[in-house]
């Protein structure tokens, strides 16, 4: 594919550079002595004479947009400069009418969850399938090396956070199972019908005791599932199978979104899978700041076939995105999708894998830490399990940050994440490899078990582990250290708008509770943890003994708990 000769991001600097001065926004004035700070103001400008607008493309960014359409194999693409979040808002807003039923992957970005509580829209959710850590030699194994790979094997969707306790396993969120989406829109076709049960706000099939007086008088008939959406690759690179969804869900006369933030650099060599454009998808976002060389912010969202309205999607991005664009992120796009048609990106790239797969086979020896995968698997994801150590994920998150300079992209329960891509470095590579080999081997089998470790010092803790007999609540630390994953399955009593509409009318039933005393309770406020930014807990939504529990244990660990007003507090609904 040809590059483009004259690229936003040359135009940019040409303009800098000739004698036009600016009677216009921005303030700057591409002055950059007025600050004295580095920035690129001198690239900086507005929609002006010669430079298009986003908005209204027809010159030089519709055919970058076509350009980028193009290279990753969509029907049409649109620039986001408010990152993928606006993509997803577009999406599913753009795909569905107040009111209406959508179907979504329970480990869903918090930006679902917000375009479902904009347009009013009642969920219905499909749970990942769970994972679970073991040692094997016949899945999903790569390289030529004889030894055992920590692998997943997947088992049925998982509905609460239980895990073994002799801290052996790690479980992940897996896959989601195309056959369990058949099955609920199999169901949904079958009873779409007039349901007797359902209020404008009330869930549908919630029992009356549950919602009581508040149950509105109007009966209105059930509405279809309207679109699906998905989330894969995962944050932890788990990916599920695209194409095998989007014939099942397509058999139903309804459009996929693919949330595909993770996997921009999908389809760019072989050792990761093709993209869900190539897959079936109706709906694409791609946040190619995560994992492509491109500015913080700037994402794609792809439009194929006839089943997403287009133009509606396409509309609310003009609601959505801001109507001052940046030039400085959209040249940063423009050079991305630049240099992916350029053959450069074929030479990084393979030599990006060669660094990736030597970079797993050396973290494959360690004998205590383990590099784990599940059986379809995003290899750019380096996901290491602290299982069976003295460690926390969150602990070698804080030791590879403090001690080695090494800032992982996020810690869970009992693993940390590392993200890699095309623009990380041999010596990178080989200093991550080099502290979790030093970590590993100072991990001693009497060390494995979390509450065996003594302190040499009594008076410094190790770690920032509590010592056993400092541990009234044994139970509940061990069974934290086991749960990165399985999300609970709370009752769905209001739609997470409906509950708003309901408190609104019934303030004095609202109280703000500390998190011991919200158990049966309906929850006003998310519960989640960023990153990955999947809620626990979502408005209109029974509060279980089991999820407090789960937010209590992550909080004392040193997560911080976002979504809620107060910390250590909920508000609730009391319906009687």
């Amino acid at each position: 594919m040809e590059i483009n000769v004259n690229n936003l991001y040359e135009k940019l600097e040409n303009y800098s550079r000739s004698d036009h001065y600016g009677f216009h926004m921005p303030g700057h004035k591409r002055n950059k002595n007025t600050t004295g700070a580095g920035l690129p103001y001198e690239i900086d400008i507005t929609e002006i004479e010669g430079f298009d607008d986003l908005h209204h493309a027809k010159g030089m960014l519709k055919q970058a947009q076509e350009r980028a359409a193009k290279i990753f194999h969509g029907e049409e693409t649109c620039f986001l400069v408010n990152g993928s979040t606006v993509g997803i808002l577009s999406a599913i807003l753009g795909c569905t009418n107040r009111g209406d039923r959508i179907l979504m992957a329970r480990n869903c970005h918090k930006s679902v969850y917000h375009a479902v509580y904009m347009n009013e829209l009642e969920a219905e959710y499909v749970y990942p399938s769970l994972c679970t850590q073991k040692k094997s030699y016949d899945l999903c194994s790569i390289g030529t090396d004889s030894s055992p790979l920590d692998t997943y094997t997947q088992g049925k969707s998982y509905n609460s956070y239980s895990h073994g306790m002799d801290g052996s396993q790690l479980r992940l969120n897996g896959e989601i199972r195309p056959e369990e989406i058949r099955d609920i829109l199999e169901r949904d076709r079958l009873g779409s019908g007039y349901d007797g049960t359902r209020s404008g706000y009330q869930i549908s099939g919630m029992n009356e005791e549950a919602v009581g007086e508040d149950r509105t008088a109007s009966m209105i008939e059930r509405e279809r599932i309207r679109a699906v959406v998905i989330t894969s690759p995962t944050y932890d690179g788990v990916v599920s199978d695209v194409e095998k969804i989007a014939g099942i869900v397509h058999s139903y006369g309804i459009p996929l979104i693919v949330d595909e933030a993770h996997g921009a650099h999908f389809g760019f060599h072989p050792y990761f899978p093709e993209n869900a454009n190539t897959r079936g998808a109706d709906v694409v976002i791609h946040s190619i700041h995560k994992t492509l060389p491109s500015l913080t912010q700037t994402a794609l969202i792809h439009m194929n076939g006839e089943l997403a309205d287009r133009e509606n999607i396409k509309k609310y991005l003009h609601i959505l995105q801001t109507s001052s664009p940046s030039y400085v992120l959209m040249a940063g796009i423009d050079a991305c999708i630049d240099w992916l048609c350029s053959e450069k990106k074929d030479i990084l790239f393979e030599q990006y894998v060669d660094m990736l797969k030597e970079t797993r086979k050396q973290l494959k020896k360690m004998s205590h830490l383990q590099i784990v995968e599940t059986e379809h698997f995003d290899h750019s994801k380096i996901v290491i399990s602290v299982s069976g150590t003295k460690y926390s994920g969150r602990e070698l998150y804080r030791l590879l940050l403090d001690q080695y300079h090494l800032q992982m992209e996020m810690a869970a329960g009992d693993y940390v994440l590392a993200m890699t891509s095309v623009g990380d470095t041999k010596e990178g590579f080989q200093r991550l490899v080099q502290a979790l080999e030093e970590i590993d081997s100072k991990l001693d089998e009497e060390n494995h078990s979390f509450f065996s470790m003594e302190r040499k010092n009594p008076d410094q803790p190790s770690m920032g582990i509590k010592a056993e007999e400092d541990c009234p609540e044994k139970g509940k630390i061990e069974s934290m250290r086991q749960k990165s994953a399985g999300l609970p399955r709370l009752e769905q009593v209001f739609t997470s708008a409906g509950i708003e509409y309901i408190a609104k009318d019934n303030k004095e039933k609202i109280r703000i509770l500390p998190w011991e005393s919200c158990a049966g309770y309906i929850s006003m406020e998310y519960a989640y943890l960023y990153p990955p930014g999947i809620p626990l807990v979502v408005p209109g939504e029974r509060i279980s003994e089991e999820v407090m529990l789960l937010i209590r244990e992550y909080h004392d660990m040193g997560f911080e708990i976002n979504g809620l007003i107060k910390d250590g507090y909920i508000n609730v609904y009391l319906p009687r």
